[in-house]
């Protein structure tokens, strides 16, 4: 991630957070490297990082989502292609359990998503959802197996939807 993305998310005073990084590079936990605009982080190796994400306590994992998705929330209007944000939003929302947020970007990204690369006869194209790692391809062939599993999440825990706003978004959903 991008040094400002993680003092933002983080709360860390930049020297603080500096330090911080500079103590995971030593111990060749992370790698710093040169990106347009600034420097990112990442991890060192896809082990590291999927021991280091199974060891944060749940509750904590939940509002770490919640705070990465109202991060990339609040970019939205400084992008010109704010939609290319809708996958990792769809997955921080859906990992952070707030399913209204989960569904109104799932209903966005799939009706952008059909305005600009309509499927027509057996041309199937693939969409870009929500996956594992905070982005998957998703075929089109494979929609309505998509469909029923975004059903599944919102029939699971339906209190978010039973005040006015959240039926509106169950509305629009099963209008797709």
């Amino acid at each position: 991630a991008a040094f400002e993305t993680l003092a933002r998310i983080s709360g860390k005073e930049p020297a603080g957070l500096v330090d911080d990084l500079e103590q995971l590079i030593e111990r060749k936990l992370i790698r710093e490297e040169a990106a347009s605009g600034g420097v990112i982080f990442r991890f060192s190796h896809q082990k590291i990082r999927e021991y280091t994400y199974e060891n944060i306590p749940l509750v904590r994992r939940r509002l770490l989502h919640e705070k990465i998705a109202l991060y990339f929330e609040s970019t939205l209007a400084a992008q010109p292609h704010g939609a290319f944000v809708f996958p990792k939003l769809i997955y921080h929302f859906e990992k952070s359990r707030l399913l209204k947020k989960y569904l109104e970007y799932v209903i966005g990204y799939l009706n952008i998503t059909q305005e600009y690369f309509p499927t027509g006869g057996d041309a199937a194209q693939p969409l870009i959802l929500s996956g594992e790692n905070g982005v998957s391809v998703l075929d089109m062939n494979n929609i309505e197996s998509y469909f029923q599993s975004v059903e599944r999440k919102i029939t699971e825990d339906p209190a978010p939807f039973r005040d006015e706003e959240g039926q509106a978004l169950l509305s629009e959903f099963y209008v797709l």
